[in-house]
């Protein structure tokens, strides 16, 4: 959606035609039907898309005929961010030597809270851990793997990562 309002993916004119087109399914659905339109976004995009949005459209949700609303999800614990891991790796392999494995049990004491404060960030991290283990020929990736790797290719802002 913030690819839609900030640039980049689309034109101006093509973004301008998607808000048009979910203004007229409002205008067509708030007398019969119950419309909910939901959007994700990490705050300090939202917040740059807040005040981008497509005047007629901005004017129909803020206009009482649909309300506005924000919600701020909580950040995983280490309980969930456990469940999360062992659930992808479970769809991944055949046996298993531990919970976490190839991640030794103690593994999320030595993340840093920005790099798993959401299932997404935590997933594509373990992603790139595994490919980095893979290419190390390595079975398992001990706690100074997992450090060496996030203060060398995860140092820059979560998002931003290159190579």
């Amino acid at each position: 959606f913030e690819g839609l309002l900030l640039g980049g993916r689309i034109t101006k004119t093509q973004a301008n035609y998607y808000l048009w087109a979910l203004r007229q399914m409002i205008d067509a659905s708030w007398q019969t039907f119950p419309l909910a339109f939901i959007t994700a976004s990490t705050p300090e995009i939202w917040d740059r898309v807040k005040g981008q949005l497509y005047a007629p459209l901005e004017d129909r949700l803020r206009a009482g005929l649909y309300e506005l609303r924000e919600f701020t999800l909580p950040v995983i614990d280490d309980e969930k961010a456990a469940d999360i891991i062992a659930g992808h790796l479970g769809l991944a392999r055949i046996k298993t030597d531990g919970r976490l494995f190839p991640f030794q049990d103690d593994f999320l004491n030595h993340v840093p809270k920005k790099l798993r404060d959401t299932p997404r960030k935590l997933i594509r991290l373990c992603h790139a851990l595994v490919e980095q283990a893979a290419k190390l020929s390595k079975h398992q990736m001990d706690n100074q793997m997992v450090q060496s790797f996030i203060s060398e290719s995860w140092g820059r802002p979560v998002g931003r990562r290159t190579g």
